[in-house]
């Protein structure tokens, strides 16, 4: 008897939890948590896995898990918004286990490259294609690739990421970068001075070169920053 416990409990691990559909506000909030990290042009195809998850009509945004990968199971944290203590916040209220395969244009090494080597214009192409495993985190961009060092000998038709190749940042510490203020329809510019390095979509300090005051600032292209306004 204890014999037959064990087997079918061994047989009951061994079967794959069942795909589940998820409602659709569910659903779009995981998609729109997976392209936050890999792009908002990203296709992204889920599949749930496990127990229904709890009808929760007003579920607005999704959390992944640290360290999430495409292909595994990833649990992921459904929130809506709550009332506590008479204020109104954002909290859990379910979670669902998910599969993910991502769709995105990244790049491809067109050749063979040697470790050590400086990425020209001839060494990489811009492809699309499905993603079934590795982690959820954006690829370099177009800025980051070209002059980028390969940190390994790297094959033809090689997928491009910050684990076999070094990316150039788009902004250097030390370096002029251009400062950009929008409110609304205006737009301020002017001439300031990198204190961090930083990829597209980080968040570095910048220094205005005469008051020497330092700004918080979102990369958004090569030797180009965004400062909120209201800093």
């Amino acid at each position: 008897m204890i014999r037959l416990a064990l087997l079918l409990g061994a047989f009951a691990a061994a079967v794959p939890a069942a795909p589940v559909t998820l409602a659709p506000a569910t659903h779009a909030a995981v998609v729109a948590a997976v392209r936050a990290r890999m792009g908002a042009d990203a296709d992204v195809q889920v599949t749930a896995l496990g127990a229904p998850v709890p009808a929760v009509e007003a579920v607005t945004d999704a959390v992944l898990e640290p360290g999430a990968s495409l292909g595994g199971p990833l649990r992921v944290a459904l929130r809506a918004p709550v009332d506590r203590g008479g204020a109104r916040m954002l909290a859990p209220v379910a979670h669902v286990s998910v599969v993910v395969e991502v769709t995105v244009a990244h790049w491809h090494t067109a050749r063979a490259v040697t470790r050590g080597a400086r990425l020209g214009d001839g060494d990489v192409m811009r492809v699309r294609h499905r993603l079934s495993r590795g982690p959820l985190r954006p690829f370099p961009v177009e800025d980051e690739v070209r002059g980028a060092r390969a940190v390994q000998d790297l094959a033809a038709d090689a997928c491009l990421t910050t684990r076999i190749v070094a990316p150039t940042p788009a902004v250097a510490a030390g370096a002029d970068v251009v400062g950009v203020v929008r409110d609304g329809a205006m737009e301020v510019r002017a001439q300031l001075v990198a204190v961090d390095s930083g990829r597209i979509g980080d968040l570095v300090r910048v220094m205005h070169p005469e008051s020497r005051r330092t700004f918080r600032a979102r990369v958004v292209a090569r030797a180009e920053v965004e400062i909120s306004h209201d800093r």
